[in-house]
């Protein structure tokens, strides 16, 4: 049966062995570390291409170098000569059919300061594989004792396998066969037909994930449960199954162990609560030299650490650390048969003492200033033991570790803080809490780690096992200073303290270190010393002292180093209250000056609405300030304060309870009491002597009424859709009006209409509603003032727009003819239509039995309509003719009369020109005869 090739990916393959233990020498400046690996097969170069290179630190596990390269060596320059494991992954298989798994395991790299390190990495041939009973869908996996991680095969992997290797093979077809077979390194495989296993069981209330690793092969999983389980693992043709359930991500105490089955039931283990692994304690310490710390030179210091691990952990030097330091003991060192003997314990245990170091940072201690502290000789473990030393792998219960101690040195910098980093990575020592002894007299200053640390004087203790997330620990370190002390309080000054009165100090200690200060008091006084500790001092002379007297008040903090920070002040007992003096004025835009009231009566009175200006002196016999503080409850909160000096002036209203906008008319209409506010003077000097006094401001009435008239209009509020005509009634409603002092019926009224007195000094019940007389279309101006008890006056002026009614009515206003025009003669005779109604309208205007058609305008508010018209004729009648106007409402005729001025008839000329010739020639006559006449 023919084989589906499978296409083989890239695997990380990392071998490790002590290649060395030879001690570690420091580099000189100039120096460079260069490692350079060959890649060969069977002796030869071989060349690669896209290979990944990968050095690790075999301390901290960090990966310190990373590269691709093509080609058959690669050369490598280092930092410095640490401990290294080189891992190399081939991205695609050689031509010659090489992967990483062909790679043999490679020992660990000690690097040669200022000299080359030369590593070969050696591949394997493959072998040619029979595969018997395999389906032709089958994916495989490999991992043999060469090889460090499983990898797929991109072809078939009858196509060859690294020779002279065993290891384990899983095969799988979905939904088939699943199975972890070992390979002994024969050239056949037989396949194993038997299904998979099959994990059960019920719901038992226990969520979370489920670790599953197969020993010895190291084969891992993980699944989650949520209720009942029902999960699938391949068959083993040897080993044993162990399950644990996971609690924050680390495995329980117990395991769950079992064979080979097609089914396993997993209730009565889920039935039983996972009990959390007690991890043994690690510590450690760095203990510093006590010499003193200088600018820019090298400090010293010791290093001790006893570390402590559980086996679930493993230790860098060898791959698969998190499979846990049993199996890479087994598995690196040993036949890899699931069981840890006692010679593999102990090979295990002179290999890690043969591991040293000379980079603290690296190895779970510190940086000094940014620079990794060294060791002065490399530090190699002792002690390193695992406990039981002989164990199956995956034991539970069991533990592992190792002691060392040496001498570390770094540079200190030319600043007065030193910076001391404390690394957390989840390296090996990590986790390990330390215990630092700083140089005599040296403190921590601060660290924004402070929640994980414990410091006092010379010592800090670094909680590290309470961190959560890797970081790294900064300390500030620098040299004890004498703690930072002030005092605040009463009853005294720096050079004078109250006599007879209560002295309330608090001292504020600051110190820069860490720790808990002490404080107390020293007081000396004609009684003697007292001596008070605690920060807080309540003391009081009693009658032995008089006003002049000095006593002295020392205050001392002491820091955990036992330096004293300290005040000490002589004082003299002052007993006698400031002098001051006070003047209040008042100022007003209706007074022609200011007012100047007497401070020395209790009860003032004040305008309303003046401003008033207060100035108050005070100064005391010491010569220290004085401090000023005026309070009122002319408003909340009110205070004005000042030293020396308190000068301001302030507005004085009526108060908050008069009658204003705000309220209901029934409201505003009451009597209201003026406003009497106290205000009270406090006048202490700088120990806390004190004088006081009191007074009443009664705010007089200067508030006017305030007349607010509201129009009616035929009972209804005057507005757009209700507006006056002269058939209107017109009413004026006072309610809304109001005194902010007085009650409304204690105001008298007065009020005028277009400069007519309609009434004066009228009472409330009179003037509360008051009717106008008919008005006339138009506007007009109505005032209404008020005048209170106080003789405040008020006023309030509006205009009343009474519109024209809406039906048009003519009236002829006025007729004209021609000066002088006489009857029979042609000419025009006008005649004026006033409308007073504001509609406009058809009409026919007639003089006798001549008429015309016009449109006769509205009224508007500012008069009535006027429409003229001209009607001529060929012969002017004689006499007043009649005139008329006529037009319709609704199919009713309306009309208006009037006449002409009478015209003169044409006869009445030649008439009176007969009589002026009678009348001159019977004049003439009469004169003749009397000048001529006989007598």
């Amino acid at each position: 049966m023919g084989v589906k090739p499978i296409r083989l990916s890239a695997l990380l393959i990392i071998a490790t062995l002590l290649l060395m233990s030879t001690p570690i020498g420091q580099a000189e400046e100039g120096d460079e570390t260069i490692l350079h690996i060959h890649f060969l097969a069977d002796g030869s170069p071989l060349e690669l291409q896209n290979v990944e290179i990968e050095l690790v630190n075999a301390w901290s596990g960090q990966i310190i170098h990373q590269e691709i390269t093509n080609g058959t060596d690669v050369e490598i320059t280092l930092e410095n000569s640490e401990i290294v494991r080189l891992n190399i992954k081939i991205q695609n298989r050689t031509q010659d059919g090489f992967s990483s798994s062909n790679l043999q395991r490679i020992p660990l790299i000690q690097p040669n300061m200022s000299e080359i390190t030369t590593v070969e990495a050696n591949f394997l041939d493959n072998i040619p594989i029979t595969l018997n009973g395999f389906d032709q869908e089958t994916t495989f996996k490999f991992l043999g004792n060469q090889t460090i991680d499983w990898g797929p095969w991109e072809q078939n992997i009858s196509t060859g396998l690294p020779n002279g290797t065993s290891g384990w093979i899983e095969s799988h077809v979905t939904g088939g066969n699943w199975s972890l077979i070992y390979w002994n390194g024969s050239q056949e495989i037989n396949a194993v037909n038997q299904g998979n296993l099959r994990l059960m069981a019920q719901n038992h209330g226990w969520n979370g994930t489920i670790l599953v690793r197969h020993s010895p092969s190291g084969w891992e999983n993980s699944f989650m449960i949520n209720g009942e389980v029902d999960h699938e693992l391949p068959r083993i043709d040897g080993g044993k199954w162990h399950m644990w359930r996971l609690i924050e991500g680390i495995p329980e105490m117990q395991s769950h162990s079992f064979d080979d089955a097609l089914f396993e039931s997993l209730d009565s283990w889920l039935s039983s609560p996972p009990i959390p692994i007690n991890n043994p304690n690690s510590t450690t310490y760095l203990d510093f030299d006590e010499d003193e710390i200088e600018n820019s030179a090298t400090i010293y210091a010791n290093w001790d650490a006893s570390i402590r691990l559980p086996s679930y952990i493993g230790h860098p030097m060898f791959p698969f650390s998190h499979l846990g330091i049993t199996y890479q003991i087994d598995r690196f060192l040993g036949n890899w048969d699931g069981v840890v003997d006692s010679a593999e314990s102990t090979l295990f245990s002179e290999k890690l003492h043969s591991l040293g170091w000379i980079d603290a940072k690296e190895t779970g201690c510190c940086a000094l200033n940014d620079e990794s502290m060294k060791a002065t000789n490399p530090i190699y473990p002792t002690g390193a033991h695992l406990d039981p030393a002989i164990s199956d792998v995956f034991q539970d219960g069991m533990s592992w570790g190792w002691d060392e101690s040496g001498r570390l040195y770094g540079n200190s910098i030319n600043a007065e803080i030193q910076i001391l980093n404390i690394p957390f990575r989840a390296n090996l020592r990590d986790s390990a809490n330390l215990s630092i002894d700083l140089p005599n007299e040296w403190e921590l200053r601060y660290s924004p780690q402070d929640e994980v640390l414990n410091a006092t004087a010379e010592s800090i203790h670094v909680n590290r096992s309470e961190l959560m997330v890797t970081s790294e620990i900064t300390l500030n370190i620098a040299k004890n200073e004498h703690p930072a002390i002030s005092i605040d309080g009463t009853g005294a000054t720096e050079n004078y303290a109250i006599l007879g009165g209560p002295i309330n100090l608090s001292m504020t200690c600051e110190d820069n270190g860490p720790g808990i200060t002490e404080t107390r008091w020293r007081i000396t006084d004609s009684n003697g010393l007292h001596i008070i500790n605690g920060p807080h001092l309540h003391y009081s002379t009693d009658s032995s002292h008089e006003d002049g007297d000095e006593i002295r008040i020392l205050a001392e903090c002491i820091d955990s180093h036992g330096s004293i920070g300290s005040i000490d002040r002589y004082l003299i007992l002052d007993g006698k209250a400031p002098q001051w003096s006070v003047i209040m004025l008042e100022d007003h835009p209706s007074f022609w000056a200011q007012l100047n009231h007497s401070m020395d009566e209790i009860y003032l009175q004040v305008n309303a609405t003046s401003t008033l200006i207060f100035d108050f002196k005070a100064n005391d016999d010491n010569g220290e300030p004085v401090s000023i503080t005026l309070t009122s409850n002319r408003s909340e909160g009110w205070e004005r304060s000042a030293e020396n000096r308190l000068y301001f002036a302030e507005l004085w209203p009526q108060g908050d309870e008069i009658n204003g906008m705000h309220m209901n008319n029934e409201e505003r209409h009451r009597e209201r009491e003026p406003a009497i506010r106290w205000i009270q003077v406090s006048i202490s000097d700088s120990v806390g002597n004190i004088a006081e006094k009191n007074w009443s401001i009664t705010s007089l009435d200067l508030g006017a009424p305030v007349p607010r008239p509201a129009l009616l209009i035929d009972n209804e509020t005057y507005g757009i859709n209700n507006i006056g005509t002269p058939s209107s009634l017109i009413e004026i409603d006072m309610d809304a009006s109001f005194d902010d002092l007085n009650s409304i019926e204690d105001i008298l009224w007065s009020s005028e209409l277009n400069g007519q007195i309609l009434f004066e000094n009228e009472s409330w019940d009179v003037v509360s509603r008051f009717t106008l007389s008919p008005l006339n279309a138009g506007r007009h101006d109505l005032v209404v003032s008020g005048i209170d008890l106080s003789g405040n006056i008020g006023y309030h002026s509006m205009t009343i727009e009474i519109h024209p009614d809406l039906k048009p009515f003519l009236s002829i206003s006025d007729v004209m003819v021609p000066s002088g025009i006489q009857s029979g003669r042609s000419g025009e005779i006008t005649v004026v239509i006033t409308n007073s109604g504001s509609d406009s309208t058809g009409a026919e205007v007639c003089v006798q039995e001549q008429c015309v058609s016009i449109d006769a305008m509205g009224a508007t508010l500012d008069g009535p309509g006027i429409t003229s018209v001209s009607i001529s004729f060929d012969s002017l009648p004689a006499g007043s003719s009649p005139v008329s106007v006529k037009w319709n409402i609704d199919s009713e005729t309306y009309s208006s009369e009037s006449k002409t001025p009478a015209i003169e008839p044409a006869w009445r000329e030649s008439a009176r020109f007969i009589i002026k010739v009678m009348l001159i020639a019977y004049c003439a006559g009469i004169l003749f005869d009397r000048r001529f006449g006989s007598t």
